[in-house]
């Protein structure tokens, strides 16, 4: 798990999520991740998928829902959040977007580069990526947490 906690203004969001044209850890590590199962024997034995979710004073978002407000429940019936699998770089970058444009802690502003800019956190925000390794039948999770300042 790698966690940023720190004041408000000291760069916790830029250095986990990027911004200014440059990549943050999750991408950086989904990244890794991906290149690192394109080299192996087998990529077809891994599976990437992300999970990501805000938690404020009085609610949990689930940030990758197309209904926030829809109660979390997993395939199975039990409450879940959703789990997106992603196949490349290109595809994580989307559900960043996706989860940025659902999220109280961004705003997208035309002009700006890449568009997104971060608010003073109103809530914490939990990203999990969730590796699957279904020969050896193991399954890896980093957790990155972005912490309200």
């Amino acid at each position: 798990s790698i966690m940023a906690m720190g004041q408000v203004g000291t760069g916790k969001t830029r250095t986990l999520f990027g911004g200014g044209g440059q990549e943050g850890l999750c991408e950086l590590a989904v990244g890794a991740l991906l290149d690192r199962i394109f080299l192996s024997q087998d990529p077809e034995d891994f599976t990437l998928a992300l999970s990501i979710w805000e938690v404020g004073v009085s609610q949990v978002t689930d940030l990758l829902r197309e209904d926030p407000a829809a109660p979390m429940r997993a395939d199975n019936g039990s409450k879940g959040f959703a789990s997106l699998r992603v196949r490349s770089q290109t595809e994580a970058v989307q559900v960043l977007e996706a989860a940025r444009g659902r999220s109280q802690n961004w705003v997208h502003e035309s002009g700006r580069d890449g568009g997104w800019v971060a608010l003073p956190n109103r809530g914490h925000t939990l990203v999990r990526v969730m590796l699957h390794d279904s020969r050896r039948r193991r399954v890896s999770a980093l957790h990155l947490v972005d912490l309200v300042g």
